[in-house]
């Protein structure tokens, strides 16, 4: 495939409003191979879109006239090139048991999360942490606007960023909290913290005796 882009985009949750984007996309040459459909809360859908385009695609023009046209905006985009970033966060969920468990597991949820970096930790680490100590006290994901992140993440925040503080599921033994961080102005979406518990959940079983620290 040539010029294949991949989309993220916002639109009211109801009947047509894919529709109408999915016109609008091919209005500007694109052919739609691919859709994620995120659970979200609230009034709106977002749905990431794997494009391929006849020809260099004006992303700036796109963005408007999805606004205009199918009232949709373009959160984000990103050459689709390389794997998946399911397949690629499931392989190296994979690695885990050859590997530095902790170090796999952290690099699978940046990669299905499209986030800049991930630190897995236990709860007495994650407790020094406002967003830790929330995810441990009401036993649930926790996702924030931050201006700053935990060190250990290894980047500095500039501007705006989201930071996810992801507990594994209840039950788990030596429970850990999976911190992520994503700059920009796109919070992670219900579908993106579901994923990362499920890849949480799923290390914990396949590499037990790997369990990062």
């Amino acid at each position: 495939m040539g010029n294949v882009v991949r989309l993220r985009i916002q639109l009211a949750d109801r009947a047509g409003a894919l529709g109408q984007a999915a016109t609008v996309i091919g209005v500007h040459g694109g052919n739609i191979v691919f859709i994620d459909i995120h659970r979200t809360e609230g009034e709106v859908a977002v749905d990431d879109l794997v494009v391929e385009f006849a020809e260099p695609p004006d992303l700036d023009d796109l963005a408007h006239d999805l606004t205009t046209n199918a009232t949709t905006s373009l959160l984000w985009h990103e050459p689709a090139e390389g794997e998946d970033p399911l397949v690629q966060g499931l392989l190296l969920l994979a690695a885990a048991s050859h590997r530095d468990g902790g170090t796999s597991l952290a690099e699978a949820i940046a990669a299905i999360s499209h986030s800049q970096a991930a630190w897995v930790t236990d709860e007495r680490e994650a407790g020094r942490f406002e967003a830790g100590k929330m995810a441990i006290d009401h036993g649930h994901p926790v996702v924030k606007p931050a201006s700053k992140v935990p060190a250990q993440l290894g980047i500095t925040v500039s501007g705006d960023a989201w930071l996810a503080a992801v507990p594994e599921p209840a039950g788990s033994e030596d429970r850990k909290i999976a911190f992520v961080v994503r700059s920009g102005q796109v919070p992670f979406t219900a579908t993106e913290i579901g994923r990362i518990q499920a890849l949480m959940s799923a290390h914990a079983k396949i590499a037990p005796t790997a369990r990062p620290t």
